[in-house]
This record gives structure tokens, sequence and C-alpha cells, in this order.
């Protein structure tokens, strides 16, 4: 989970060379922190995917992801800020993980409206696995 928010920074990185997005996204400096451009990923890439959360509590959203990253890569067991549990885990890794597909499809220049059904019809039953996305949301 870590390491695939951490990649964020990595493919705005990408993102920029190749369509000229992001210009003003610096990742590893200060004034472009994780946070922002997972941020701009998703407003970019990834509402489709991540709808509920940013309809619903997107600076949370942010925040817990951002946390979670931080809690995993620096071991830190008594960390007292909000983190993905082990559930919440496995389903944002699935969501990260269609956001990076998505994003490679367009700079391969696949139409989305090829596999935009698809993809909304994964991210709705990920949304539904057990209520846990609706749970999470409300306890932020």
């Amino acid at each position: 989970m870590a390491n695939i928010i951490e990649v964020c920074e990595a493919l705005v990185e990408i993102v920029k060379i190749y369509t000229g997005k992001f210009h003003d996204l610096h990742p590893g400096e200060k004034d472009t922190p994780l946070k922002k451009c997972i941020a701009e990923l998703i407003n970019e890439y990834g509402m489709d995917i991540f709808y509920k959360e940013y309809h619903s509590k997107k600076d949370a959203f942010l925040k817990i992801s951002k946390d979670s990253r931080t809690r995993i890569m620096h071991i830190k067991r008594k960390y007292p800020k909000k983190y993905f549990n082990g559930q919440e885990s496995l389903i944002y890794l699935a969501k990260y993980t269609f956001l990076y597909r998505h994003i490679l499809l367009q700079l391969l220049g696949i139409d989305y409206e090829k596999y935009r059904e698809h993809l909304i019809q994964y991210v709705a039953s990920l949304d539904k696995f057990n209520g846990m996305v609706d749970n999470m949301l409300e306890h932020l």
C-alpha cells in the first residue's frame, strides 16, 4: 500500500513529460507534497474511481492516504493519525491500481470509453464490499 501511494509522485513526473499537464507540480520539493500529487492525479484521472471519497470527504481521504504511506514506510506501530486498516488497505490498493492502469492506458492512447463502464462496475463492487468504504468515510 505504501509503495503504490508513494508512486504518485513518479506518476506526476511521467504525466508531465508525456502530456505537459501538471507543469506547476514539482514532486520531491516542498511546494509539492505527496498529498498534492495524489489530489492532482485523482482530479485528472480518477474521478470515476474515487467518486465517493471526493464527494464525501476529499481532504480527509487525501490525508489518510498520505498518513497510511507515512505509517508503513517509517514503520510506526503506534501511529497517532488515522490510516487505512488491513481491509481498507486491500480496497484502496485495488482502487489505486485502477488509477495507475487508467493513467498508463491514457498515456498509451487507449480510448477511455472502451473500458470505462467495466472500470465503474469494478469500483462499484469495491465500494459495496462489506460496506467498508462507507464505514471508513463515516469515521473520517
